[in-house]
């Protein structure tokens, strides 16, 4: 039922066209300083500040996956 509520919304959503296009994005290369910055702002490890640097500097949306208990959900 959520998959299905999500899909008929599908048209009213902002980022309707990013989610549809499906493109990835270059990679963001974040500096040392902006990683120290954000890993001391957020007490996060190196792979998480990539991450939200990444997501920062981005138009749209993010997706940030990993396996389960590597700080995904702190991360967002």
């Amino acid at each position: 039922m959520r998959e299905y509520a999500a899909l008929k919304g599908l048209p009213f959503y902002d980022l309707v066209e990013e989610i549809l296009a499906a493109r990835p994005s270059t990679p963001v290369q974040p500096t040392d300083r902006e990683l120290k910055v954000t890993m001391d702002a957020y007490a996060v490890n190196k792979p998480q500040a990539i991450a939200i640097v990444g997501a920062c500097q981005k138009e749209g949306f993010s997706l940030i996956q990993g396996p389960p208990g590597t700080g995904n959900s702190f991360t967002i």
